[in-house]
């Protein structure tokens, strides 16, 4: 798709949208179609958005392409916003974490594997991103991503055995 493709989403309690691009084309090949409008639709949704996650092939591996996108968001992206990179197609946990080490490369943060198809890891890769979206307070609401904060104090909680910090007997 050379468009923007909007969903209405909600995790953790949060509503949210998520914003489909075409992708970062960057060949200024003339017959490459719609290598410009797709840039362009691109970075419309970009300055919409709060954080970005690249999406990257897992059983490709790591591309130019994904090399030229990941460039652009370090320079262009990253000082404003969020990036996370989404490793795609990893259904196995074991082979997930070995396809995806490839992809530190990249030079954005940690890559985490996920399963588009299967629903493995997304809710791991929310998580950071909203954790990342509070930190650089990037949403433009004041109370978005706090719920992923509260879940998870509610988690070291639960590991947790001793006295927490504000607790008392």
């Amino acid at each position: 798709t050379r468009d923007r493709t909007y969903r209405r989403a909600e995790f953790l309690g949060e509503i949210f949208q998520v914003v489909d691009t075409g992708g970062l084309v960057f060949d200024e090949d003339p017959n490459t179609l719609f290598a410009k409008e797709i840039r362009q639709q691109a970075n419309v949704a970009i300055d919409e958005s709060a954080g970005v996650i690249l999406v990257v092939d897992g059983k490709v591996g790591l591309t130019a392409m994904d090399l030229a996108i990941a460039d652009f968001l370090r320079r262009e992206v990253l000082h404003r916003m969020p990036v996370v990179v989404a490793v795609n197609k990893c259904e196995s946990e074991t082979v997930g974490a070995l396809n995806s080490a490839e992809f530190w490369n990249l030079g954005l943060g940690e890559p985490v594997p996920v399963s588009a198809l299967h629903g493995v890891g997304t809710a791991e890769l929310l998580e950071g991103l909203f954790a990342n979206i509070v930190k650089a307070q990037t949403a433009g609401v004041a109370e978005f991503g706090t719920k992923v904060l509260r879940l998870q104090e509610a988690k070291i909680r639960k590991n947790n055995k001793g006295q927490m910090p504000g607790e008392d007997d």
